[in-house]
């Protein structure tokens, strides 16, 4: 795979580069390269890209808004993210070949980047836009890089929303609650519903009392994985979409697992815990920590 140019490039023009000892904030919104070997995140807020093994980081962004939750797309030769560089939450698209950064949405209420088209068409955000400020839940939408009016990926309020590597099939969350509110049980718990776009057929997959929430797709789409609450502590869990058969992968004890993300191999997955980031390998089932310098 081709190293896109803007890693080459001298570190005045990446910004910096920076090492120092094991870091010691939250690191917000990690996610895997699509070939797994690196890895995007925001810190402080502006991008980082570092190797998936861990080692020295380096800055893509330097701008004195808060850039944050990265997302490459699915060929790596771009990065989505989430920045209030205009006011409010606004959706924009890095080149990493070129350095040239994209805005894509206008609106003057928040507009959060949550994935890509799986041709990398476009990018899924979720967003008020149609009926701001009466409060109704965010809804997936959807704006292409060529331009134009984002449109709705579908009609169903609820998100998180993960799209199925087929482009057919989305997983969302009802009622979805904040992730920091551990122990939380009530009507605004979360749990995740499967559609079909193009039809009114929705599927619930979950129905416990606690939260579940941020579905992920394997990249055969035979898969779900997602944070569940269900033993105490939010852990990553797989379904089996043809069975609804659900099995643990992680088992962390007190603070949970925030922010989780695959790769477009879907052989990795990163996630956050505690003051960590961490990396599950799919195959062998291991979680490991990274360290970043």
């Amino acid at each position: 795979t081709r190293t896109p140019a803007i890693f080459k490039q001298a570190p005045d023009i990446l910004g910096w580069t920076v090492e120092t000892k094991r870091h010691r904030e939250p690191i917000l919104r990690i996610a895997h390269s699509p070939d797994g070997k690196q890895l995007a995140f925001s810190w402080q807020g502006d991008l980082w890209v570092a190797p998936i093994d861990g080692g020295l980081a380096r800055r893509l962004t330097i701008h004195p808004a808060y850039d944050f939750a990265p997302l490459w797309s699915p060929d790596g030769r771009k990065i989505a993210f989430t920045s209030d560089r205009h006011g409010n939450d606004d959706l924009f698209v890095l080149d990493l070949i070129t350095g040239e950064i994209q805005r894509l949405t206008w609106f003057s209420g928040r507009d959060r980047a949550s994935g890509w088209l799986p041709d990398g068409s476009g990018v899924i955000f979720e967003s008020r836009r149609d009926w701001e400020p009466y409060g109704v839940d965010f809804l997936p939408y959807v704006a292409l890089l060529k331009g134009g009016t984002p449109y709705r990926l579908h009609d169903v309020e609820g998100t998180p929303v993960a799209l199925a590597p087929d482009g057919k099939r989305v997983a969302f969350v009802r009622r979805d609650s904040a992730w920091w509110r551990k122990g939380y049980k009530g009507s605004a718990q979360g749990d995740i519903w499967l559609g079909t776009l193009g039809t009114k057929l929705f599927t619930r997959l979950t129905n416990t009392d606690t939260p579940d929430t941020m579905p992920l797709w394997s990249a055969d789409g035979r898969t779900l994985y997602f944070v569940s609450e269900r033993a105490g502590t939010r852990n990553l869990y797989a379904m089996d979409i043809a069975t609804k058969r659900v099995r643990p992968l992680t088992d962390f004890k007190g603070d949970g697992v925030r922010f989780p993300q695959i790769n477009t191999q879907g052989t990795v997955i990163t996630f956050e815990q505690g003051m960590e980031v961490w990396e599950l390998n799919l195959a062998t089932g291991k979680s490991v920590p990274i360290a970043l310098e």
